[in-house]
């Protein structure tokens, strides 16, 4: 088999992979920024909640996994509705995936303190995979030179559920509902598709004197032909100004996370993973920072921290 063959057969590997694993990228800190994985999570800060992400995941590993994410969201002063927006911005490989979305939530009201929503989010998602400068040992192939390179806009709709009170939270969530193929017409080989994911959330702050609250939490992922996804998290929050607690990744990681409120209204947070597979052998480990900033812009009378 020449060298043409052989990378084209690669790249086909590639991109039919896709078909069946994990395509989003992964979050340690979602729990500050739900927003990403659940349209339904919009406005359920009862105020303006901006928060900026960034992951490197393998540090020192060359091709590794990366992602910025940015997302803000708000209700409207009735809080039956609230609207949002996120741009997200994931690379592996020579391949990168820039997600603008916004979202929208309908609120209902549920006892004194609870709320269930429902929620969609659309928006545009740009997806590229960079050939050019592939380094190659067949110079004449065609399928690699430079310039040659495989970009395509792909809509995104998806739907979510949430539910919220002050000392319970669970959610069910969409990546995307629409089937996309990411196939390059110039080469019948490079097929691939997109696959939704499925993510189900749940926690709790369960207090343990007046100081302190257990933070348990569980997120479930899930694309069709990959096996199930699971975040086990335990925390503890400290006068709800600082929480630090672990999260078992079964069969990838482990991360270690804190998250502090250096004032009532600016929140920092920071994880570090430690691959258990064989990743372990490769880079540093997965760093991911975390800025939020909230805004009461209604001029409400809500815990502040918010809980959730």
């Amino acid at each position: 088999m020449n060298m043409r063959r052989l990378l084209t057969l690669a790249l086909f590997s590639l991109l039919a992979s896709l078909a069946i694993a994990q395509q989003d990228p992964i979050y340690s800190q979602y729990l500050s920024n739900k927003l990403v994985l659940n349209p339904a999570y919009a406005g359920s800060r009862e105020q303006l909640s901006v928060v900026l992400q960034g992951r490197r995941q393998w540090a020192g590993y060359a091709g590794a996994p990366s992602t910025e994410a940015v997302s803000l969201h708000f209700p409207t002063a009735d809080l039956r509705h609230g609207f949002g927006m996120a741009l997200v911005n994931d690379r592996w490989g020579r391949t990168q995936n820039t997600l603008i979305s916004g979202s929208y939530a309908y609120r209902i009201p549920v006892g004194a303190t609870g709320t269930f929503s429902l929620g969609i989010k659309a928006g545009i998602k740009s997806y590229k995979l960079r050939n050019a400068n592939v380094a190659l040992w067949d110079n004449g192939d065609d399928a690699f030179n430079a310039g040659v390179n495989y970009s395509r806009g792909l809509a995104v709709v998806a739907p979510g559920l949430y539910f919220q009170n002050e000392r319970f939270y669970a959610g069910l969530s969409f990546s995307d509902l629409i089937p996309h193929k990411l196939n390059d017409p110039r080469y019948s080989t490079l097929q691939g598709k997109t696959v939704t994911h499925l993510y189900a959330m749940a926690g709790a702050a369960l207090p343990l004197g007046e100081s302190v609250k257990c933070k348990p939490s569980v997120l479930l992922r899930y694309a069709t032909g990959a096996p199930l996804g699971a975040d086990l998290t335990l925390a503890f929050a400290f006068k709800d100004r600082i929480t630090a607690g672990a999260t078992w990744r079964p069969g990838n990681a482990i991360a270690f996370l804190l998250q502090a409120y250096v004032t009532k209204a600016v929140q920092f947070g920071y994880s570090y993973d430690l691959g258990t597979n064989a990743t372990r052998n490769f880079g540093s480990g997965s760093h991911e920072l975390l800025l939020g900033f909230d805004l009461n812009f209604l001029q409400r009378d809500i815990p502040s921290p918010p809980v959730f």
